[in-house]
């Protein structure tokens, strides 16, 4: 067979050859060449089997096969790009040509220009990267590219501006115009009026500047401007008259006129001036009133005037009438309202501060008068007398309250402060009395050993001012059973904790007998003030000092403190309700 061949493209497929056999007997032999095709990916992308068969007179046949390969590897030949250009505005941008390359196959060739964008900072600046890229029957592919800048920077082309104008008033000032210009590129052009203001003196003297700015598509900008100057130099004049002279009392002084005036520029203000003239007094007094207009940028008219001569007569009047007559009994006397000058008013003048004086005539027959008077003047001298009287009747205010708690009768040594029961804010100083006749009082101590069960009054009077005050309190008394009396609290202020079993903590003999003591606190203090040791319902036993740091305020807990002066706060109840509290120092030694 012939030799494996290998080809770029399908036209190089050589035609069949022939080729002859040789046969073992003499008849002819017949052949048949028939290629076979496995296509590939494209057309000139294929593999062609050529099988030669021999076939003698007995149809006995032998063949023989040559492969040949076709496969297009080679692009096209590209033409030359276009050269690169610039341009000012998107429209000049040329539109697509179109180019043609060469292939070594025949078969055509595809060619497809693709503009590639990359956006500026507006619509007429951008780069433009045009590229042709040619394809063969079997997708082998070249290109070439062409740049095209487009880049805008012409500004528009401007109007002439207004000539500049001269006005008096803020209200003449012409309203902007629209004004046109021209720009190198297509797109819309915004145009935008400024009025920039330079103050002067008022409201009517400033300068406007007016621009026209005028803006295309990619922001290249320029501008037109106009001078607006205003200045108003014209005085208001006044639309009436000044009211004519005339006299008044102090409180009938008539409102001021309300003058109007006109201005060339609008509205202008009135204002009102008045220059006191004194006289004997402040409340007589001469009062001359000066109308001047101004505009707003400080042009004044003419002042016009009005004189108007004051005097006073009238003396204060208080605001708020006080009770002038009173009937009381001796513990509801009102108190005694303190009058300042703000509690009067005066027709034309200030007042004074008043002036109190009370006098207290004598009990007759348990009553008596409280009279009060407050004298007051303005500043002219006028005067005014306010007089209170308080009729007086003496009674004994009772109050009765109810003792807190039961008292017990078998407590030999035990007395009970009756004191503890007057409402809060009772004066002291005042007299105990036993009004039931039963057990012992002493001031206000009661012992109520062998008192039958019941309930009893003690009372205690005391006196506030000229209104005698009682109170009675009532007191159960109960038997609450026979008590051995109790032992006294003993504190000792030196131990030894050292191990050798005795003195090993702080003692506080019968502090454990909670009948008699039913709370107690313990507090213990290095000398530096740190506590080392707390606790409540201390019993010498489970909880008991012993020379080891439990205190809030200690580092290192549970340590053995060293030896030295310590200081101890102890406080307790008793049964009767009774806290007593003790201080001193307790020595440590080991």
């Amino acid at each position: 067979a012939p030799a494996t061949l290998n080809v770029a493209c399908a036209d190089e497929v050589p035609a069949t050859i022939s080729l002859t056999a040789i046969d073992n007997c003499s008849d002819e032999i017949t052949v048949q060449g028939v290629d076979t095709i496995a296509a590939g990916s494209c057309p000139n992308s294929f593999i062609v089997t050529r099988t030669w068969t021999f076939t003698d007179a007995c149809d006995n046949t032998s063949s023989v096969s040559q492969t040949i390969n076709v496969s297009d590897t080679i692009a096209p030949v590209a033409p030359q790009a276009p050269a690169s250009i610039t341009a000012t505005c998107s429209g000049e941008v040329p539109a697509m040509i179109s180019l043609t390359a060469i292939d070594n196959c025949s078969g055509a060739i595809t060619a497809q220009g693709v503009d590639s964008i990359v956006a500026g900072n507006c619509p007429n600046s951008f780069i433009v990267t045009r590229t042709w890229t040619f394809t063969d029957a079997c997708n082998n592919t070249s290109s070439v590219s062409q740049t095209i800048s487009v880049g805008d920077t012409l500004a528009p082309t401007v109007p002439q501006a207004p000539a500049s104008l001269n006005v008096a008033c803020a209200d003449e000032v012409p309203a902007m115009i629209s004004l046109t210009a021209n720009d190198n590129c297509n797109g819309a052009i915004t145009v935008l009026g400024v009025d920039s203001i330079a103050p002067g003196s008022c409201l009517n003297s400033f300068t406007v500047t007016r621009t026209w700015t005028f803006t295309d598509a990619c922001g290249n900008t320029s501008s037109v401007s106009q001078t607006i100057n205003v200045n108003d130099t014209i005085a208001p004049t006044f639309n009436q008259s000044a009211p004519a002279n005339t006299t008044a009392s102090c409180d009938n002084i008539p409102a001021p006129a309300v003058l109007t005036a006109n201005d060339n520029c609008g509205t202008a203000s009135v204002s009102m001036t008045e220059t006191i003239l004194a006289g004997s007094c402040p409340s007589n007094y001469q009062i001359v009133r000066t109308w001047t207009a101004t505009d707003i940028c400080g042009n004044n008219s003419a002042p016009v005037s009005q004189t108007i001569t004051v005097s006073d007569i009238v003396g204060p009047q208080i605001i708020n009438p006080i009770d002038a007559n009173i009937a009381v009994n001796c513990d509801a006397i009102p108190v005694t309202p303190v009058l300042t000058a703000a509690d009067f008013t005066d027709n034309c003048s200030t007042v004074g501060t008043p002036v109190f004086t009370f006098v207290t005539s004598p009990i007759v027959s348990g009553t008596y008068t409280i009279t009060r008077t407050w004298t007051v003047a303005d500043a002219c001298g006028n005067t005014t007398t306010i007089t209170q009287v308080i009729n007086v009747t003496q009674v004994t205010n009772v109050t009765t309250v109810a003792a807190i708690g039961e008292i017990c009768n078998d407590q030999l040594n035990i007395t009970y402060d009756l004191s503890t029961h007057l409402p809060t804010g009772t004066p002291t100083g005042g007299t105990w009395l036993n009004e039931s006749s039963v057990g012992t009082l002493n001031g206000s101590l009661l012992n109520s050993f062998g008192v039958t069960e019941g309930s009893y009054i003690f009372s205690y009077s005391y006196d506030t001012g000229n209104c005698p005050q009682k109170v009675n309190v009532i007191v159960p008394i109960v038997t609450c059973g026979i008590t051995e009396p109790c032992e006294l609290i003993v504190i000792h202020n030196a131990f030894t904790p050292n191990g050798d079993g005795t003195n090993e903590y702080f003692s506080i003999e019968n502090i454990e007998d909670f009948t008699c003591y039913p709370t107690n606190s313990v507090e213990i203090f290095n000398r530096w003030g740190v506590l080392v040791y707390e606790t409540k319902q201390y019993d010498n036993n489970s909880r008991r000092f012993v020379g080891i740091s439990e205190g809030r305020a200690t580092v290192s807990k549970s340590e053995e403190l060293p030896t030295g002066t310590y200081f101890y706060i102890i406080q307790w109840t008793t049964t009767n309700g009774e806290t007593v509290n003790k201080s001193g120092y307790l020595y440590l030694t080991r």
